[in-house]
Parts: C-alpha cells; sequence; structure tokens
C-alpha cells in the first residue's frame, strides 16, 4: 500500500470520527428540548426527530471509520452489517421527512394560518413524527433484511505472483426476483 493511499485512508478516518464527535452534540440538543418545558414546541418535536435521525446516521460513521481503518474489512460480524444498512438508510430517510415537516409546519405558520390553526398542534406533530419514523423504517427494511457480510478475493494491488486475499465485506444482496430488483434503486437513493 502506498504512503498516500495510507494517510488518505487515514485523513478520511479522523473526518468520519470528527463527524461522529461533532453529531454526539445532537444528543445535547434532545436532552435540552426533553428536559426544559418551556423548549417543548411544535417545531421543537421535529427538531428532536432531526437530530434523532442525524445521529443515528452520525453514530454508523463509526462503524465506517472503523472499517477503513481494518484496510476496508468488515470487522463486525454478521448481526451488525444487518444493523448498519438498516439504521444509516434509517437515519437518511428520517432526516428528510424531518426536514420536510420542519418545513410545512413553517410554511403554514407563514402563509396558510386558517390551516395552521386548525392542524398545527402538539398532538398532530406527534402523530406525524411518529408516522416519519414508521415510514423510515418501513422503507428501510429491506436493508435490514438482505445486508450480509460476504467473504471474497481481493488481489493486493502490489502482488504480482495471483495470491488473493480474504476480505469481509457488508454488502445488500437482493434477491433475484423481478420484484426486488424493481425496489432496490428505490431503496438504495
Amino acid at each position: 500500500m502506498s504512503d498516500s493511499s495510507h494517510h488518505l485512508r487515514l485523513a478520511l478516518t479522523v473526518t468520519h470520527l470528527l463527524l461522529v464527535a461533532l453529531g454526539s452534540l445532537n444528543v445535547l440538543v434532545i436532552f435540552l428540548i426533553l428536559s426544559r418545558p418551556y423548549l417543548r414546541s411544535i417545531t421543537n418535536v421535529y427538531m428532536v426527530g432531526l437530530c434523532l435521525a442525524d445521529f443515528i446516521y452520525l453514530t454508523d460513521l463509526s462503524l465506517v471509520a472503523a472499517t477503513s481503518l481494518n484496510l476496508k474489512s468488515w470487522p463486525f460480524g454478521s448481526g451488525l452489517c444487518h444493523f448498519y444498512h438498516g439504521t444509516e438508510t434509517t437515519g437518511k430517510y428520517a432526516s428528510v421527512l424531518f426536514v420536510v415537516l420542519l418545513a410545512a409546519g413553517r410554511y403554514l405558520a407563514m402563509c396558510k394560518t386558517d390551516i395552521c390553526a386548525r392542524f398545527r398542534n402538539y398532538r398532530v406533530a406527534m402523530i406525524l413524527s411518529t408516522f416519519a419514523w414508521v415510514t423510515a423504517i418501513v422503507c428501510s427494511l429491506p436493508l435490514y433484511l438482505y445486508a450480509k457480510e460476504a467473504t471474497l478475493g481481493v488481489r493486493p494491488k502490489n502482488s504480482s505472483d495471483g495470491e488473493y486475499l480474504n476480505k469481509t465485506f457488508c454488502l445488500v444482496h437482493w434477491p433475484s426476483t423481478p420484484a426486488a430488483q424493481c425496489i432496490s434503486p428505490f431503496v438504495l437513493f
């Protein structure tokens, strides 16, 4: 392995770990909103969901960093492979849904005050947040089901003798049914 690729992998790993550390501030935001009654607003219901979704996604980056340090071989086992792919995608979907809920809430508050008076309340915000999480989990369900470990023979770049190293990867192995082939691009976005 060349020095430049080693330095690049190290820089990416450090960047991932810095993002995980900064993402941990999401837990502080969640704690502050939940522990202070005066911060419990409709907007903050969505903010808690967004912070939790981002924290879940960023926590998965620590697995990516560890895999990178392990010469891109998955060291965590099959169970964590299922968990990783599922939670990463759940976090992404939930983040998008909570940003949409925040934007829709702002739009209703500013432009549609008549609708806002009827539908923009704490109970509706909790129902929509629950719906966002259920939607994110259901859309990510195929990744929870079809992620698996695979050990493959990989030829190192500097190997000229045809020798292969076995590396373990965490991959999504879609079934070969037509329905699964049609849905896979939408689930992976």
